[in-house]
């Protein structure tokens, strides 16, 4: 019980992000030029996944989530998977802050390659958990984000940071129709003036 009013205690006092405002909201942030996921989370859904994982822990008064740094790699290990340009992606645990309401896990990210492509990615960490579940997923490359929301009907994503070829194309299909519009102008504006005598045809010799 002291556990939950200390979280009730902590909440009154700090104001409440964005990142992380209630429990079954996950906040996902893949800084893959930095090689970095930062997952925003509460104190409340740490202790969440702690007593789902460990049962025995429902009957302690308190206990401290930092002890558990372990348990946060291996579940989410096993509930997050990044697949870039055919590349597993492995996370290494390092940083955990869970004493503020909003709180955050950073792991790094291995295997990552300097130049990202297409990339996959499944999310279902904490649908065992929660009814309804908002996963909310930002992946950031070279000045690129991609957005996404997660929950139980959606657990998957595949998407890339590539221009498609025929994108491409069609980008460049104005660029391209401007300079022929320009040249047949030039080429009858020079015409009309040879016509009109303003400019007189070189003479053949």
């Amino acid at each position: 019980m002291g556990k939950y009013i200390s979280i009730v205690v902590l909440c009154f006092f700090v104001t409440i992000p964005v990142k992380a405002h209630n429990p079954n909201d996950i906040s996902y942030f893949f800084r893959l030029d930095e090689k970095q996921l930062v997952i925003h989370l509460t104190p409340k859904s740490a202790i969440d996944l702690l007593e789902h994982m460990h049962p025995q822990l429902r009957n302690e008064s308190q206990f401290s989530l930092h002890s558990y740094s372990m348990d946060f790699q291996s579940y989410f290990d096993g509930h997050v998977s990044l697949t870039i340009d055919r590349i597993p992606i492995s996370m290494a645990l390092i940083e955990t802050q869970l004493d503020k309401h909003d709180g955050k896990l950073v792991f790094e990210l291995v295997n990552v390659p300097n130049t990202v492509k297409d990339f996959e990615l499944t999310i279902s960490s904490f649908l065992g958990l929660y009814k309804k579940v908002k996963n909310y997923v930002f992946v950031h490359s070279n000045g690129v984000k991609h957005h996404y929301q997660l929950d139980n009907n959606r657990k998957h994503v595949l998407d890339s940071f590539q221009i498609p070829n025929n994108q491409y194309i069609i980008s460049k299909i104005p660029f391209f129709a401007g300079g022929l519009a320009l040249l047949f102008l030039s080429i009858g504006w020079v015409v009309y003036r040879i016509r009109k005598g303003v400019i007189k045809p070189s003479p053949t010799t």
